[in-house]
């Protein structure tokens, strides 16, 4: 069972802040929270946040990573065993570009992260892995 889901993304100085909100909200359906923050050089950059958490919210979610080719979704299952921890959370990055222009891809550089939270009682991860491979 799903129980959250977590979006994030940086904005640096070098971005358009409207381009990277529109690029976030190809793949989240709610506006993110935008916080600044400063790196050691001094440097501020924007981070944009959204926790899913309604029932509504998460499965408009899924129906907007459902758009992943289907390579891209074999690359996902092939690969659960690593992106799954020890408490139930997939690990996804997409890319923040190809959303730009309304597309959903994977990408490791410059990525719109997520976390999709599960859980079972008692927890069993093999149920979760389950489950993820059928929402795949």
């Amino acid at each position: 069972m799903i129980t959250g889901v977590e979006i994030e993304t940086f904005c640096y100085p070098t971005e358009d802040m409207e381009k990277v909100k529109r690029a976030f909200l190809t793949i989240s359906p709610i506006n993110p929270d935008i916080s600044r923050v400063s790196t050691h050089f001094g440097v501020d950059i924007l981070v944009l946040r959204a926790k899913l958490k309604k029932k509504s919210e998460i499965r408009e979610f899924l129906s907007r990573l459902a758009k992943l080719s289907e390579s891209e979704k074999d690359e996902l299952r092939k690969s659960l065993e690593t992106r799954v921890d020890d408490k139930g959370n997939l690990y996804i990055r997409l890319d923040k570009f190809s959303a730009l222009d309304g597309e959903i891809h994977l990408a490791e550089r410059e990525p719109i992260k997520v976390v999709i939270k599960f859980t079972t009682f008692p927890f069993d991860r093999s149920k979760i892995l389950k489950e993820i491979e059928g929402i795949l």
